[in-house]
């Protein structure tokens, strides 16, 4: 028998009956959940070569239906609200958070995190590529979180102070983890994301206060805004929060406007 005629015996016969014989018991989660979606979808076609075809990639080549690369390398599927979706990617986060706390981002890895979550290897890849990718995915919530109910700069581009102000108060507010994830050291530039994205909120509402300058100058000009007002946070945590933060606040936006000059006496 040549290979091609066991190929399609395989298609038609052995793995249609893999699906139906294994499908309660031990066929792993993320096949399962891809047959699942490709069986919903409208005029699918039940003929057993298609069931077959969908079996081999699944189970064996690991591809999954409706996947594609999303930012920061988080795996998006085609019903992000799929409630077994949610209820995975909140255990997945739930058991980094409780891990940043113990142990810190640089020590988790994969395997350590897929125990305390309870789930396997594969399940983890279904939702993430890497630790560094489930790291910048909460990292971009807490940058949303801000740009939805903190940050209104966007109609007042050239209001720095109020900018550098509400940016400290809103990581002074933060949980102790997510102040551990943005002063340790890791893959995600936190500042560089906050002040990227404020500026495309500046442009597209059409007011730049940088469009005068050539791009490489106003970068200098932004990391040096982005960067002051991350050491200055990083710093006041380090140093115990011994000032009180409505005095601190007002520091980081003299600073950030006009520099250390009208402190000095």
């Amino acid at each position: 028998m040549d290979i091609i005629t066991m190929t399609d015996l395989y298609r038609t016969r052995f793995a249609p009956a893999l699906w139906r014989v294994w499908k309660p018991r031990s066929l792993p989660s993320f096949a399962i959940w891809c047959l699942g979606d490709e069986r919903k979808e409208p005029g699918y076609n039940r003929h057993i070569s298609n069931e077959g075809d969908f079996a081999t990639r699944a189970f064996f080549c690991g591809e999954t239906h409706g996947r594609n690369q999303g930012t920061g390398g988080e795996i998006m599927t085609e019903s992000k609200t799929d409630l077994r979706v949610v209820r995975t990617r909140k255990l997945i986060r739930d058991a980094f958070m409780d891990m940043v706390g113990e142990v810190g981002v640089a020590r988790i890895t994969v395997k350590d995190l897929t125990e305390r979550a309870g789930i396997n290897r594969k399940t983890f890849y279904l939702h993430f590529e890497s630790i560094e990718a489930l790291y910048d995915s909460v990292m971009n919530e807490v940058m949303n979180d801000f740009f939805d109910n903190y940050e209104t700069t966007a109609d007042q581009p050239k209001d720095l102070d109020g900018h550098a102000q509400r940016f400290f108060m809103f990581l002074v507010g933060q949980t102790p983890t997510i102040e551990q994830l943005i002063c340790s050291p890791g893959p995600y530039d936190f500042g560089n994301h906050i002040y990227r994205e404020q500026m495309m909120r500046y442009k597209s509402a059409g007011q730049d206060p940088f469009a005068w300058m050539d791009a490489d100058a106003e970068e200098l000009v932004l990391n040096f805004i982005r960067t002051t007002a991350l050491d200055f946070y990083r710093e006041w945590v380090r140093r115990g929060k011994r000032v009180d933060p409505k005095e601190a606040a007002p520091l980081l936006g003299a600073i950030t406007c006009h520099g250390a000059a009208p402190l000095m006496r």
